[in-house]
């Protein structure tokens, strides 16, 4: 199973122009994109894209600059509450962000202004169990609740 780390924005309705759908999403010079704490991928992948924008900044007219943050679930509530422009998701955290979740771990809004930019790699999945669960199909997992492990992570049941 892959998993990938999108880029994506929240779209205000209001900055849309009617008469042809042009969407100004940059209505001043600065961009700014929602990333990760600085131990994962997200902070430098965020930092490079930053970085690349910033030495082409005078022929594009943007500055971009990066926020730290606690990951997807962090970077989908600074989005909605307008906080960046961008964020940096995997591609199961833009869905909870576009169709919303509740689990006992998160709650994430219904948000169907979120609209996907570029994929930047894809994660392989490896869900582990218990050698004494006797569970060798996905298809086992049912009823189950599933975790990644991480604090603060979502888990959902399955």
């Amino acid at each position: 199973m892959k998993i990938f780390l999108l880029l994506i924005l929240f779209v205000s309705i209001n900055s849309a122009v009617a008469a042809d759908m042009k969407i100004d999403l940059l209505d001043d010079t600065n961009i700014s994109i929602a990333t990760g704490s600085g131990y994962g991928v997200y902070y430098p992948i965020g930092n490079n894209i930053c970085r690349i924008n910033n030495h082409n900044r005078k022929s594009l007219g943007l500055r971009c600059k990066t926020e730290l943050s606690m990951g997807a679930p962090h970077n989908l509530s600074m989005l909605q509450n307008g906080e960046v422009d961008f964020a940096l998701v995997q591609s199961d955290w833009a869905k909870y962000g576009f169709y919303g979740i509740t689990s006992p771990s998160q709650k994430i809004k219904v948000n169907n202004q979120l609209r996907f930019i570029m994929s930047l790699h894809d994660e392989d999945l490896m869900l582990l169990v218990r050698r004494d669960s006797n569970i060798k199909t996905i298809d086992q997992l049912k009823g189950s609740i599933i975790s990644s492990g991480s604090v603060n992570s979502l888990q959902l049941q399955y």
